[in-house]
């Protein structure tokens, strides 16, 4: 069973990782494993190292240690990952964080903060400061008004034929049904799910049913309108994975 945390750093500072180096073998449930300036070499020690949290500086590559982060996190889900030297930029930091990072040290933290932020990350804790917790959630604040933004966006633009179709398509019915039941052609309700599927940027009707339910296009109770067959036959065979031809 493993006992310690195994630590692995990334700094363009060779002082500044042997001086931690040392203070690190000092930390009982530490191991600090080693450190590189070269990202390539890093990728191979994380795994042949079994490294749990990372510790990347925020100053190296010239303003790269953001994609870094990214290119770390997206081969390796699980690692922790710590940036350390930051300066207090709020917009750097959340950078950091929308790139993958789990926990953050800045210029000004002392020895004692970098040991207690990588407890936290082993731990599954997403330590952070007050001020920076608030802008983390005005930011997820921001991106849920902007989708909001866009599902109202393709709410309005679908016409009151597309709606009307698009019930219809909930209901289970085929494009033929539909034709049948708004007494137009064939060629026109296909034109016109195209269109719907065009704004909705959907490629599937089971794609355009599920963002109708989820955004309030269409109540559930058109569901109950068409015979079960027809919705079974919607979901899983006629017409049921896009346009019909």
């Amino acid at each position: 069973m493993q006992s310690s945390i195994r630590v692995y750093a990334i700094s363009g500072h060779r002082l500044f990782t042997e001086s931690i180096a040392a203070r690190f073998d000092m930390c009982s449930g530490i191991e600090f494993t080693g450190s590189t300036t070269d990202p390539d070499q890093a990728f191979s020690s994380i795994k042949d190292l079994m490294v749990d949290v990372l510790l990347i500086d925020a100053n190296m590559y010239q303003g790269d240690a953001i994609k870094l982060t990214r290119d770390i996190r997206s081969g390796n889900p699980s690692l922790s990952i710590v940036i350390f030297g930051l300066d207090s930029g709020d917009e750097v930091i959340l950078e950091f964080i929308e790139s993958g990072a789990n926990g953050y040290v800045s210029k000004e933290s002392s020895f004692e903060d970098l040991v207690r932020t990588v407890g936290e990350v082993y731990e599954g804790r997403a330590p952070c400061s007050p001020r920076i917790a608030a802008l983390v959630f005005d930011k997820i604040a921001q991106l849920s008004r902007e989708r909001g933004f866009q599902r109202k966006a393709r709410m309005i633009l679908l016409t009151p034929r597309e709606q009307e179709i698009l019930e219809y398509i909930a209901g289970g019915l085929s494009n033929k049904q539909i034709a049948q039941q708004l007494h137009i052609s064939l060629f026109t309700v296909k034109n016109h799910v195209h269109n719907l599927f065009e704004k909705l940027k959907v490629n599937y009707r089971r794609e355009a049913i599920r963002y109708a339910y989820d955004n309030g296009l269409i109540e559930k109770k058109w569901l109950a309108r068409a015979p079960a067959n027809h919705v079974i036959a919607s979901h899983a065979g006629q017409g049921g994975d896009g346009p019909e031809p």
